[in-house]
Formats: C-alpha cells, structure tokens, sequence
C-alpha cells in the first residue's frame, strides 16, 4: 500500500479508487453509433484455388531423393554378393 500512496498526489484519493461502486449514476449513457464506409479492398490477395495436392510436393521429392542414396548404399552393401 505505500507504493501506491507515492504515486497519488492525495491520500484521499486512494479510498475512492479502492472502493465498490455506487449507484450516483445509476442511468447509463447511450452514445449513438457512427457509421463508416467500408470497401474491401484486399480481393486480388485472395488465394481462390482449394488444391493442396503440391503443397508439399518439393519436400517429398527432396526427402525421396535423399533415402534413395540412403538406401542403395545399405541395399548394395548387404546384398553384394547374393545374385
């Protein structure tokens, strides 16, 4: 508590703020809403096409090539002399 009690500049203050609301103003303010024009804008960054086929076609191909050289060094190396 007296960390906040330096930061105020009256100590009267403080109960205020720490206390339950009361109800002095029990009728709520109605603002009215303001109305804005929206055009959107952001159509030609659309990404219209579902396919997700390729999405991760380069990977596969990469990781296929890769155990391809994997796997015919250990195949070559186990099965040399069997015909």
């Amino acid at each position: 508590m007296k960390m906040i009690l330096q930061n105020v500049k009256s100590a009267g203050s403080v109960g205020k703020l720490l206390s339950t609301p009361t109800n002095e103003n029990a009728s709520e303010t109605v603002y009215p809403r303001v109305h804005c024009d929206y055009k959107y804008l952001s159509e030609r960054f659309g990404h219209n096409s579902k396919d997700y086929a390729r999405q991760f076609a380069h990977i596969y191909a990469v990781r296929l090539t890769k155990m391809r050289e994997l796997l015919t060094k250990r195949i070559r190396k186990k099965w040399l002399g069997v015909a």
